[in-house]
């Protein structure tokens, strides 16, 4: 296989420089624009972003969570939440230690009691 030298070099940058944009702009065919959809788009954007940001937040929150338990040995804690719903946190240890944290039913909390 040939080296390139830089007489190759300088004659494909010429090539390119004569034919210019591969695709030019026609006028008349620009994208039309529709406020509903852009303001739609733009909404959505938002949304997600707030959301990558609160998982962002609630990942970080569940590792110190999870730590916690491992750091006492609780597999398994019962505790009350802001509104009085009694929750279980469960911390499993499967393929992936992993910690999860579900609102438990009334007639099961008060069995455990």
């Amino acid at each position: 296989m040939a080296k390139k030298t830089k007489s190759d070099s300088t004659e494909t940058e010429a090539k390119t420089e004569k034919r210019g944009k591969r695709q030019q702009t026609i006028p008349g065919t620009e994208r039309k624009s529709i406020d509903e959809v852009d303001d739609a788009a733009e909404a959505f954007r938002v949304a997600r972003n707030k959301r990558q940001a609160a998982t962002k937040v609630e990942t970080e929150k569940k590792a110190v969570l999870k730590d916690i338990l491992r750091k006492h040995g609780i597999k398994s804690y019962f505790y009350e939440d802001e509104d009085g719903d009694t929750e279980e946190v469960q911390r499993t240890e499967e393929v992936k230690e992993d910690v999860k944290v579900n609102k438990v039913k009334q007639a099961k909390a008060k069995a455990d009691e």
